[in-house]
């Protein structure tokens, strides 16, 4: 998220949100950090006969930028945050687990175990990856409804339906900040939290009435995800 005001670029909004390319550094990032680096902005383009600019346009990404030196002379300055907001703390906690599968297991079940619980892909093997998609099974490595349908079977076990569905909401919308908030889990959280009330209120839930609300909240916010595959 680039801040424009200390960035002084002439901006309508105070900050707005980008995809930067980086050197690997030294330096952990953790969520909450201020960098300090010099850029150069840019549109994405058709690359490689992949659309870049449509896909990253549906993400809510509609500039993005890259670092204007070489990785020897790179004027990167990190500034950690003291006291981490607490609006970071589900991001932090998501590589705190990222930390643990790591440590806990051997790479392959380690990448496969954050991958399927919390969408990160960047630990998954280049093996694992392609056999997934051999056999039509990569859907499975991107949170959607099915992870969220799960966490909710789990509560509504012990807490029965009705607090179960109570518990479900905060429960959602934190695993959603956990897993970055891609569209996916964005229209699974919309889904679940309107079913929830719903069945709290009047004990039936119409899931066309739903999906549809879903959809329209994820348009109202960004008409551009009418082009990811995901949501279509």
């Amino acid at each position: 998220k680039v801040d424009t005001e200390k960035s002084e670029i002439p901006y309508i909004c105070s900050s707005f949100r980008t995809l930067l390319y980086l050197p690997l550094t030294d330096t952990e990032l953790r969520p909450g950090d201020h960098i300090e680096v010099e850029t150069r902005f840019y549109l994405p383009r058709i690359s490689e006969d992949f659309d870049r600019k449509s896909y990253q346009n549906a993400q809510g990404r509609f500039i993005q930028a890259s670092s204007t030196e070489s990785d020897e002379e790179l004027p990167l300055t990190i500034h950690s945050c003291e006291k981490m907001p607490i609006r970071y703390f589900p991001a932090a906690l998501a590589e705190r687990w990222k930390e643990k599968f790591a440590s806990g297991f051997d790479p392959q079940v380690g990448g496969f175990m954050t991958s399927l619980l919390l969408g990160d892909r960047s630990e998954l093997l280049d093996e694992d990856y392609i056999n997934l998609k051999k056999s039509g099974l990569s859907h499975i490595t991107a949170v959607s409804g099915m992870h969220l349908m799960i966490l909710i079977a789990f509560v509504t076990r012990i807490f029965g339906r009705r607090w179960g569905m109570v518990l479900s909401v905060p429960l959602v919308l934190f695993f959603s900040c956990m897993a970055g908030n891609p569209p996916s889990v964005m229209r699974a959280s919309i889904m679940v939290i309107a079913a929830s009330v719903s069945f709290l209120m009047m004990d039936t839930t119409d899931s066309l009435t739903i999906l549809s609300l879903s959809l329209m909240i994820l348009l109202l916010h960004n008409p551009y995800s009418i082009t990811n595959i995901s949501l279509q």
